[in-house]
């Protein structure tokens, strides 16, 4: 899984190779108490601690309030990370190809 972040006029990319089945608890947690179709400050701020959390600490929230475009937050924090750990999507290596599959 990849976070991409702008800093000092760059971008830069996180990656996280291994999430565990904890994140799915915790996300399905935090998606009870969330009414993810009217988002709240305190909403946002909980799902992209849970983003830092996933990519253990290597970048801050507010690296990702300052990093990630008001026309990507969402998408970048709900769809890209904690949908995808929800719905227990297969992530691409980093060569591209899924995990577990092998090439024809």
């Amino acid at each position: 899984m990849n976070i991409e972040l702008h800093k000092n006029e760059q971008k830069q990319t996180f990656t996280q190779f291994f999430v565990s089945a904890k994140f799915m608890r915790k996300a399905l947690e935090l998606r009870k108490d969330m009414n993810l179709n009217n988002l709240s400050i305190e909403d946002l701020d909980t799902a992209v601690n849970f983003v830092v959390e996933v990519f253990d600490n290597q970048f801050t929230s507010e690296e990702v309030y300052e990093g990630i475009s008001y026309e990507e937050i969402i998408d970048t924090v709900f769809e890209n990370v904690f949908m995808v750990i929800l719905q227990g999507r297969k992530q691409p290596s980093a060569d591209g190809k899924e995990p577990g599959k092998k090439s024809p």
